[in-house]
């Protein structure tokens, strides 16, 4: 696995183990992380293989293939808003 992968799922894995990520309001977060790490695990880079229900998963997992063409940067990745409180 190239590093560069391997670190980025290292970083979306931290992510998602964030308290607030299992709160029902960060759902649409948690979906698009999710399904970034299958589509790192997988290699999939077209667009239309996205499976997401909201369009800010299907945004975050387009960031990732993104980051894996070498045009975007992980720090975009893992730093997509959640909400701390209610």
């Amino acid at each position: 696995m190239d590093e560069k992968i391997r670190v980025a799922i290292e970083a979306i894995e931290k992510r998602l183990a964030e308290k607030a990520m299992n709160r029902f309001y960060n759902a649409r977060v948690r979906e698009g992380y999710e399904e970034a790490l299958e589509v790192l695990k997988s290699g999939k880079t077209d667009y239309a293989d996205i499976k997401c229900e909201s369009d800010q998963s299907r945004c975050i997992v387009a960031l990732v293939m993104d980051y894996m063409k070498g045009e975007c940067d992980l720090e975009v990745i893992t730093n997509v808003p959640i909400r701390k409180r209610k």
